[in-house]
């Protein structure tokens, strides 16, 4: 019996490593999602998925599963997913992010606040582009 238990540990530990293998890689594909909206202030919807398919695909295996049906469905959603970013201190979905930096200033904005920690980030996010909810 004690075998056995200690198979169930090693189970149980195997199963949370996986968890967090998951998480890291939906967390990287969010990331990879928002460096791609700021860098194409014409992303869409589709855009952003047909980028994160064919530049992330054994990313989005780890994060999504292996059905590549659920793979495609969870990345098209990701555009109505919330994403904190902490040069911001904001947080909007990939959809509203793509709003925003469709504009060049905004663009310029933001990557000045990275070149230059201490500036302020201009928030809050011009109002009629997020109303409130």
């Amino acid at each position: 019996m004690e075998d056995n238990e200690e198979y169930e540990v090693k189970d149980a530990f195997d199963v949370t490593n996986e968890a967090a293998d998951m998480i890291d890689a939906r967390c990287l594909i969010e990331e990879k999602a928002f460096e791609f909206i700021i860098n194409n202030p014409d992303c869409d919807k589709q855009k952003l998925a047909k980028h994160i398919i064919t530049e992330y695909w054994n990313e989005a295996v780890d994060a999504y599963g292996f059905d590549s049906k659920v793979i495609c469905e969870s990345i098209l959603n990701l555009w109505n997913t919330p994403y904190y970013n902490a040069n911001c201190v904001e947080e909007h979905t990939f959809k509203e992010w793509a709003i925003y930096f469709s504009t060049p200033g905004s663009i310029d904005r933001y990557m000045k606040s990275i070149e230059h920690p201490r500036l302020q980030w201009q928030t809050p996010m011009h109002k009629d582009l997020f109303p409130v909810k």
